[in-house]
């Protein structure tokens, strides 16, 4: 039986990154880990939203799609003794999933 959105649960795990990695490197690292932790054949970086944000210092996400969003991202991090971020990561819903949950 299929479970529907809501009965959903979210998984965490860590990831650790050198902040001198280029952004195509992020996400295949990303995406390893998204694949690894839902046990995925197949997966494409554009099926899902990415976003982040600096404990105790950020509260709001910010976008993560692209090498620009990258680049202040780490810029944010390295501003702290010992840098972290979170990710979050978000399937994009189609819109014939969307309506399962009602």
């Amino acid at each position: 039986m299929k479970k529907t959105i809501k009965q959903w649960k979210s998984n965490n795990t860590l990831l650790q990154l050198k902040p001198d990695f280029e952004w195509d490197t992020i996400k295949v690292q990303f995406l390893m880990k998204v694949s690894q932790m839902l046990c995925l054949k197949l997966i494409d970086f554009n099926d899902y939203d990415f976003s982040w944000n600096i404990p105790c210092h950020q509260v709001s996400q910010m976008h993560l799609q692209m090498d620009d969003d990258y680049k202040f991202l780490i810029m944010h991090a390295l501003k702290m003794k010992e840098p972290a971020v979170n990710v979050r990561i978000e399937v994009k819903f189609a819109k014939h999933l969307e309506g399962e949950d009602e």
